[in-house]
């Protein structure tokens, strides 16, 4: 039995997004969320802060359909990356159908790079396009020195959080990185550059 190519479905999913940047109008890096959002009718607003424990939730009425994510974190980086996950649900073939169904409901999602739920890492590839589109995101990453300063740069100019900019760092560089996150003492997950 031949099992789909997941890095080949991740590069599908990232060009995806870049083709909804593209279509909404401009591939650039700091993609305007809510204007987005509000292109496809989608209502976007943060949950009050003191509601913690979810990073985002797309909700469906009938034909129309909301995102609320979390402020809880009160990194923008962490907030954008919240809506343009639940984006990502709302964008690609299958997923709101698969997490809502046909009828009214709501999806929440959990602010984790590790899933195994497979809609929810697809969410996250589409999200990590969305924000840090292949071309412009290598041309910033060109121009600088390899190392964490470069990481720290770019999570400013693509207003990501270092976390979700490093690992789209370690897919793009040409150097050899590795990116470990830890918690409490053990590793939580790794990603590895190409090289």
């Amino acid at each position: 039995m031949n099992r789909p190519n997941p890095d080949l479905r991740r590069r599908e999913i990232i060009r995806e997004a870049e083709r909804v940047l593209r279509d909404y109008g401009g591939e650039e890096l700091g993609a305007d969320l809510h204007g987005i959002a509000e292109w496809k009718n989608i209502f976007v607003q943060g949950k009050p802060p003191e509601a913690d424990g979810v990073s985002g939730m797309l909700l469906r009425s009938g034909d129309d359909f909301g995102i609320i994510y979390g402020t809880h974190i009160k990194g923008p980086g962490f907030q954008r990356f919240s809506i343009a996950h639940e984006l990502g649900h709302f964008f690609l073939p299958g997923h709101y159908q698969a997490l809502i169904g046909d009828g009214d409901g709501a999806h929440v999602s959990q602010a984790e790079f590790r899933s195994a739920n497979v809609y929810e890492r697809e969410a996250d590839y589409f999200a990590s396009g969305l924000l840090m589109p292949s071309g412009p995101f290598t041309r910033e990453l060109n121009r600088m020195e390899d190392g964490l300063d470069a990481v720290l740069a770019l999570a400013d100019r693509c207003v990501t959080s270092r976390t979700a900019t490093a690992i789209r760092y370690a897919d793009l560089t040409k150097g050899a990185v590795a990116v470990i996150v830890t918690r409490d003492d053990v590793i939580d997950f790794a990603f590895l550059s190409e090289r």
